[in-house]
């Protein structure tokens, strides 16, 4: 069901049964009372894309936001 639900918001280079291989690796941990979301904080912006022709938006994050968000990850349990 989570497959189908962030089909189209997610670009991965992950074939379907790496991310089957994932998730039955943290099957037994990540589970409803462990699982934390966070999110990264940025500000939206406009580039244009010289392959697509067209202006496309995106997250764009300070350095130094991913990196306290990558600390946190490998502080938490």
């Amino acid at each position: 069901r989570l497959l189908g639900a962030v089909e189209g918001h997610v670009k991965t280079d992950l074939a379907v049964t790496d991310m089957i291989t994932l998730a039955n690796s943290f099957r037994a941990s990540c589970n409803e009372a462990t699982l934390e979301v966070d999110t990264l904080d940025g500000i939206v912006a406009t580039y244009p894309d010289p392959l697509l022709n067209m202006d496309l938006s995106y997250v764009v994050v300070d350095p130094a936001e991913i990196e306290r968000k990558v600390a946190w990850l490998l502080e938490s349990p």
